[in-house]
Formats: C-alpha cells, structure tokens, sequence
C-alpha cells in the first residue's frame, strides 16, 4: 500500500481546469513595448487599457470540440490502457486480483502480528503480470515461504518502515514549510527512495539552502525540482497596459477542484472579476502569463507553451478555491497600491467556452 504525504502552503494548479490550453500559441519573442491597443480595448489618459468584453477563439473552441473528453466506460477499460491490455485480459486479471483481497488481507495482518519490525509493506505490482509483492528488511524469501507458496505472491528486500520515512523527512519539512515551499512525497517502505516533488526551481531551492545554511537531504531522500516557466508573466507589449499583475512564487502544486466560473475584464489597467460589491482584483498561478494572440486580442497564455488559455473580456473557468498567502505572490505590492480590492486567485484559468466543448454540460 503506498502512503503519500502532500504539503501545500497554498493551493495550486496543474493547468486548471487540469486540461491542457488550447488555441493559438505565443511562441514569437517579445518586442518593444507598445502603446497600440489590443483589439477591442480602449485606452485611458494614463495609458492604462480597459477590456469589457470579447469573444472566444472561434479556433479555440473547435479544437476542444474536435477531442472532446469522454470517460472510461469502467474500470476494466481504463486497465485495459493503462497496461495495454485487451479488454478481455483487464477483465480477467481485475476479477482474479478482487477474488485474491480476502486472502491479502488475513495475510497482510498476521504478517503484522507475527513479523513485527521485519515486515514492511506491500504492493500490487502488474507487469509482466499481476502479482502481491511482501517487502522485509530481513531475509525476504525465507521469511514469506513460512506463510505462503502461492505464486501469485512474491518476496523482496525493503529498507525503512513508513515511520522510519516519516522520521526522517521531518526535520526536512519543517525546512520547507519555513520557506512556505509547497511539497509532496510518498511514505510507502515498497520504494527504495522516499522522493520528494518540490514546487521550486532547483536554482531557487540552492539560493535558499545557501541562504539558511542547509545541507544536502541524506539518502534515500530524493528531491525532484519544478520547471522554471520558458515566458514572461507579462509580455513587454502590454506591459504598459497594465497596474499591476501578481502571480505565484511557487510552481503548481496540490489543486483543489471546485469549478469557479467567471468573465475576467480588464478595467483601467486593473484585472478584475465582477462588478460593484462582488468586484475582486485577480491574482493567478505562476503557470499563467498574459499577451496578446495572433487576432490582437489581450490573453492569459501558459508561460511552458505560449499556449492561449482565454481572450481577457470572454467568460473563464478556474479550478479552486486557490487561497495563497500574499507573501508568496510576486508583483504583489504593486498591484495592491495601483488597484485596491479584495484578491481572487483564479490560478491558471481557461476560456469557458472551449472547456464547454471539451467537457459538454460542465459548466451548467
């Protein structure tokens, strides 16, 4: 059984609504800086942009369309994918492993009783076929044959126990959580590592080490880093555009996914959700960036691919509730002193309109 351990100072996104973007791509490099407003935009006395309202990519919303997500008919379906199986097989090997849990469990639990410290864990293993693998600390093969030779269960050699993972990323967690570093990692004892996904860039995480004078994780730690972001946040054209724009320190992490719903404006250099008492300041994950497309229109892109998320002024959807710490949003300041109001965080949304063609009904 794997046991996994996520920690998050905020929530974040994958790419929110956990599907990729769609439409045009922002892959040309940055000119100038540019006063000429986007297409449907008007510009104020201070050079600040203002944008109502715009339609979707018309491109955009055909291909979602055009791949539209459709479940996994059952389990054995999705089995039958994933390791690339007949259906038939799937069937039949799903339907074994169920009738084999009972016999699992009264032997996991007397393994407990009888093994102490010695038995670790187990796992369900399903290439080249399925099978129940025991992990020991201590002599694997001999240990299992004293309670079974069923073939469908095998023997292995193990290293620390759960607590004794827990044990030893702690002090390293409280490190992170110093920092309000988002992580997760996986206590199960059938690993070999105990790997840890950090939400940093490892030339952050060395800044930080150097920093606070931390050492290197001791084995079997091991760190796995986030990918720094290829794009801007703010494409220089329209950066004049803008008040301010404030995103995530940190990269995507944990994502809570409650469907938020809503049209993103931009008003007088201001993004914005809402009108009147519901208006709130928008604030996004550090995935989303925001440019122009080829049709001239002010958009959120994903800074990876360049890809188009939304048109600002056209209805979006979100993945939430995204509450992040302001200490841990950069451009904060500035946003705050130009464009006062209470904050959303919208992490990294998609136009509506496209993620309704994908996902037909959802956001009804």
């Amino acid at each position: 059984m794997r046991c996994f351990i996520i920690v998050a100072v905020f929530a974040l996104a994958a790419c929110g609504p956990a599907n990729p973007p769609v439409g045009n791509s922002v892959t040309s490099p940055p000119v100038a800086a540019s006063s000429v407003a986007p297409e449907g935009a008007s510009i104020g006395p201070e050079g600040h942009a203002t944008v109502v309202t715009a339609p979707p990519d018309p491109d955009a919303v055909r291909k979602a369309a055009d791949d539209p997500h459709v479940p996994d008919k059952s389990v054995y379906h999705f089995y039958a994918a994933e390791n690339g199986l007949s259906l038939e097989e799937a069937r039949r090997r799903l339907d074994a492993q169920q009738a084999k849990m009972d016999e699992v469990t009264r032997l996991r639990e007397r393994l407990q009783r009888e093994e102490g410290d010695n038995f670790l864990d187990l796992r369900l293993a399903h290439q080249p076929d399925w099978r129940y693998i025991f992990y020991f600390k201590r002599e694997p093969e001999a240990t299992l044959s004293r309670y079974t030779r069923d073939p469908r269960f095998e023997a292995a050699s193990g290293t620390l126990s759960s607590d004794e993972r827990a044990a030893l990323i702690e002090p390293w967690a409280e490190r992170w959580s110093s920092e309000g570093i988002p992580y997760a990692y996986g206590l199960g004892a059938t690993r070999p590592d105990l790997e840890v996904s950090l939400s940093i860039t490892a030339a952050d995480y060395q800044a930080l080490a150097e920093k606070n004078g931390w050492p290197a994780p001791p084995a079997p730690i091991v760190t796995h880093f986030a990918k720094a972001p290829t794009l801007p946040a703010v494409d220089p054209r329209v950066e004049p555009l803008l008040k301010g724009y404030a995103y995530g320190r940190f990269a995507t992490g944990i994502q809570l996914e409650a469907l938020g719903a809503g049209t993103v404006t931009l008003e007088d250099g201001c993004l914005t959700v809402g009108r009147g008492e519901d208006r709130k300041v928008v604030v996004v994950h550090q995935e989303t960036g925001i440019s122009l497309d080829e049709d001239g229109y002010l958009v959120f892109i994903d800074r990876h691919s360049g890809a188009v998320r939304g048109r600002i002024g056209e209805p979006m959807v979100w993945a939430g509730p995204n509450r992040t710490p302001e200490q841990y949003l950069v451009g904060i300041e500035r946003l705050r002193a130009r464009c006062p109001g209470e904050l959303l965080n919208i992490g990294n949304p998609e136009s509506a309109a496209a993620f309704e063609a994908r996902y037909p009904g959802a956001t009804r």
